[in-house]
C-alpha cells in the first residue's frame, strides 16, 4: 500500500498526516507529534515526518479501513453546491458567484472527476502551475482561484469529510498589487469637453455622476430621484442601493458594504441633474405616465434602470473614440472614473471624509490613492532645497549631530 506523509505546523508542534487509498478512495489520518516547531524555519520537520511514519506503522490498518466512510464527493461538484448554498443564504452576492463559477470551471478542467477525499497537496501544486503556465492567468487571478479551492477544502474539513486540507502544506500564490488607473489631467479635460458636446442621455448622465461623486457603476444605475436633494444649500445624494449583474440578469441589491452613505453634489453636477430632471419630466408627459421619485435618474419613464452592461459598452466605445488614457498608460474603464475622483479627493479633503464619501470599509483602501505622484516628487525638490540650505547658501548646522 502506497502512503504519502506530510507534516504541517500547528501551534507549538508539528502535526503529521498520512494519506493512503482504501477501496480506490483516498483516506487521511493525522497525529499531533511531540516535535516542537517555530514560525521562522522548518526545524524539526524531518523528525516530525519520521514520527508520523512510526506512528502510522503502529496502526491497525484493517481497523482504519473498516472505519473509513465511503463517499463520492467529486471536487468541482462539491464546490459548486457549497457556493450555491452560500448564495441562497445571502452569504455572498450573485455577482461574486459569477467569478467563483469561472474558477470552479478551472477546477473541473484540471481535477476532472477527482474527489475531495482523493485530492493531495501535489494536486494543489499542479493546479497552481496549470493556471499560471498553461492558462497563463495573471498572478491575481491565480490567487483568487486558489482561494476558492482552499475555502472549499476548509469547509470539507469542517464538515468532517476529510481530516485535513491538502492546501495546508502549499504556499499561497503571490499576488501583485494593481495600481489604480485614474484619468490623467489632459484626458479629464477631453472627457469634460466631449460630454458637454453631446446629448444628455442616460449614459452621459451616468458618466457625469461617476466623475463628480466617485460612485460605483451599479450605484449610479441604482440611483433614484428620491435619493437626491438639490433644494437649498445642502445638495447631496443618498447612496442606498446598487444594480448587480447576476447569473440570470441584473437585479437591485444593497451597496457593496451594505451601508447607506451620503455624497456631496457639486454645483456643476447639480445643474446637469436639474437639466436631466426637466428632460425626464418631458419624457413622462409624452409617455402619459406620472413622474415618481422612485424613477431611476439614469433610467426610463417606464421604471426601468440603465443596464450596467449597456453603460460599460457605451463607455468602452466612447473612451476609445476620444483617446482617453489613465495614469498607468492604458485605456480607463468606467470604474476608473471612481479612481479619478478618489485620487483627487484624498488630496483635496480630509482623509476620513474621503473614506466616508467613497464608502470604503477600511481607511487603508482610501490611502491607496494618497501615494505621491511624479509631479509631487518634483515639487518637493524646491521645498527640500529651502529646508536643507541656509539663507546665505551655507548648510544649516545640526546640533548634537554626533548623538544621532
Amino acid at each position: 500500500m502506497y502512503v504519502s506523509f506530510y507534516v504541517r505546523k500547528e501551534g507549538k508542534y508539528w502535526r503529521g498526516i498520512a494519506q493512503f487509498k482504501v477501496n480506490e478512495k483516498w483516506v487521511q489520518r493525522s497525529v499531533m507529534t511531540n516535535v516542537p516547531c517555530n514560525a521562522t524555519d522548518n526545524t524539526g520537520k524531518r523528525k516530525a515526518k519520521q514520527y508520523t511514519q512510526t506512528w502510522f506503522n503502529s496502526l491497525n490498518i484493517a481497523k482504519v479501513q473498516s472505519s473509513n466512510k465511503s463517499s463520492n464527493h467529486v471536487l468541482w461538484e462539491y464546490l459548486t453546491k457549497w457556493y450555491e448554498s452560500k448564495v441562497l443564504s445571502n452569504n455572498i452576492e450573485e455577482t461574486t458567484m459569477n467569478g467563483y463559477e469561472l474558477y470552479i470551471k478551472y477546477v473541473r478542467h484540471y481535477f476532472q472527476n477527482k474527489t475531495v477525499e482523493e485530492s493531495t497537496p501535489d494536486d494543489v501544486e499542479g493546479f497552481i502551475s496549470y493556471l499560471r503556465d498553461e492558462q497563463q492567468l495573471s498572478p491575481n487571478t491565480v490567487k483568487k482561484a486558489y482561494n476558492v479551492l482552499k475555502a472549499g477544502f476548509k469547509h470539507a474539513v469542517a464538515s468532517r469529510i476529510i481530516d485535513w486540507s491538502p492546501c495546508e502544506p502549499v504556499a499561497t500564490p503571490k499576488q501583485i498589487s494593481v495600481l489604480p488607473n485614474p484619468l490623467d489631467e489632459p484626458s479629464r479635460r477631453v472627457l469634460i469637453a466631449r460630454l458637454n458636446d453631446i446629448e444628455l442621455t442616460q449614459e452621459v448622465v451616468a458618466t457625469w455622476i461617476a466623475y463628480y461623486t466617485g460612485m460605483r457603476r451599479g450605484e449610479v444605475c441604482g440611483l433614484r430621484w428620491g435619493d437626491i436633494q438639490l433644494a437649498g444649500t445642502t445638495k447631496v445624494m443618498h447612496v442606498r442601493r446598487s444594480v448587480g449583474v447576476g447569473r440570470k440578469g441584473t437585479y437591485v441589491k444593497s451597496t457593496k458594504t451594505n451601508k447607506d452613505r451620503v455624497v456631496p453634489v457639486p454645483p456643476e453636477l447639480a445643474k446637469l441633474l436639474n437639466d436631466r430632471r426637466t428632460k425626464i419630466l418631458e419624457e413622462c408627459l409624452n409617455a402619459g405616465v406620472a413622474f415618481s421619485p422612485d424613477l431611476y435618474v439614469c433610467g426610463y419613464p417606464d421604471g426601468r434602470y440603465l443596464n450596467p452592461h449597456n453603460l460599460t459598452h457605451w463607455w468602452t466605445a466612447h473612451s476609445k473614440e476620444w483617446g482617453l488614457v489613465g495614469t498607468q498608460n492604458h485605456r480607463p474603464t468606467f470604474h476608473d472614473l471612481r479612481h479619478t475622483y478618489a485620487t483627487v479627493a484624498v488630496r483635496a479633503l480630509n482623509i476620513k471624509t474621503a473614506q466616508d464619501i467613497l464608502g470604503h470599509s477600511d481607511i487603508s483602501m482610501t490611502m491607496r490613492y494618497a501615494d505621491t505622484d511624479l509631479s509631487q516628487i518634483v515639487d518637493a525638490a524646491g521645498a527640500m532645497d529651502k529646508a536643507l540650505s541656509a539663507p546665505s547658501g551655507d548648510v544649516v548646522k545640526l546640533d548634537n549631530a554626533s548623538n544621532w
